[in-house]
């Protein structure tokens, strides 16, 4: 059994797979004023731009810089159809460049997107009938069936697993998992108050899950505690070696003198702990933010004019997002003002006149 749950909010739809009773993949598709998603696959028009060493160049699209290879035979300036291999992705402190390579154009819509990262899909599950007919029109072909569920949304608990990703930090059987993002890889530790075996065991477990949950890519270091022998070592790849399974394509180290593990995935976007976050550490990005209370404001309930009050990085990004304020005000059907508040804590809050 294979169903999609699908919260939309101003701006952005977050996913969630569920499969065979369990929550398997987190998605953010981020939909911010005049861009469309910038998802793997999507195809656009880019202008090349310098040469770089080997057979590689820059390539400018939507105000934004990438690399394109192998080199397309055209002159410096040109525009031409191309396919994102690699979406942007953030690190700490910087951007990855998009990567892109040259092709014919077509279409590729979010209903191709998802139909590519989910096939054979028994049905998507929403909340209400606005987001069920948005669902209709994505899909021009092929479209699973579309289920009202609002308590399935609310049982996912999108907010909760988003706050979790953006800390880093999860409770396993006798111990803790961080996640730490660093330009080089992504690094797991592992602590623990148990006997160490048991704590390795539980984790071999849940780090692949978790891997596949937030969408993580690229190298992967995990740190298990010292193990007592080799044959503890042997029964911990042997148990992460299963857990791993549904990863599909990666490369794995055995566990060393050490207790270090290297995984390599592929890595065709960002995770979602790297939307979340961008290029910060371990706290939303102002775009998450402002994200976040534009949901709230959605989800708030009344008749009146809502006033959503932040800080003034916050309302200034907002306000650069006027469909998505024209949205919320459809969505609403009432007045939406925008107040800045230096001394605000957290990205902000929705007051509902009256």
């Amino acid at each position: 059994n294979r169903t999609l749950l699908w919260d939309a909010a101003p701006g952005e739809i977050r996913l969630m797979l569920h499969e065979n009773g369990k929550f398997c993949e987190l998605r953010l598709v981020r939909l911010l004023d005049c861009n469309g998603a910038v998802l793997p696959g999507s195809m656009m028009q880019v202008r090349l731009g310098a040469k770089l060493s080997g057979s590689r160049a820059i390539v400018h699209f939507d105000g934004n810089e990438g690399e394109i290879s192998p080199l397309p035979i055209c002159s410096e300036g040109s525009w031409l159809s191309a396919e994102m291999i690699r979406a942007p992705i953030p690190e700490p402190g910087r951007w990855k460049k998009a990567q892109f390579r040259a092709t014919q154009t077509q279409e590729f819509s979010l209903g191709d997107y998802i139909q590519s990262q989910w096939p054979d899909l028994d049905a998507i599950l929403c909340t209400g009938p606005l987001e069920a007919a948005h669902i209709q029109t994505i899909f021009t072909r092929n479209c699973p069936e579309i289920r009202q569920d609002a308590k399935a949304i609310e049982n996912a608990q999108f907010d909760l697993w988003c706050e979790r990703g953006i800390m880093g930090e999860f409770v396993i059987d006798g111990g803790l998992l961080t996640i730490e993002r660093t330009r080089a890889m992504t690094m797991i530790d592992i602590d623990g108050f148990k006997a160490p075996h048991v704590v390795n065991l539980a984790a071999a477990h849940a780090i692949p899950w978790l891997l596949r949950l937030y969408g993580i890519g690229g190298q992967v270091g995990i740190d298990f505690l010292a193990s007592a022998n080799k044959a503890e070592r042997a029964e911990i790849d042997a148990e992460l070696a299963k857990a791993c399974a549904p990863l599909g394509q990666h490369e794995r180290t055995a566990t060393n003198g050490f207790g270090f593990v290297q995984l390599v995935l592929p890595r065709p976007g960002p995770s979602v702990i790297e939307t979340l976050c961008g290029i910060g550490w371990k706290s939303a990005s102002t775009e998450t933010q402002a994200l976040m209370l534009l949901r709230d404001a959605a989800r708030s309930k009344g008749v009146g004019a809502r006033e959503l009050t932040a800080p003034t990085h916050i309302i200034t990004l907002i306000e650069s997002w006027p469909n998505l304020l024209g949205e919320l005000r459809a969505r609403l059907g009432c007045a939406i003002s925008l107040r800045c508040d230096s001394g605000q804590l957290g990205y902000g809050h929705v007051h509902v006149s009256p």
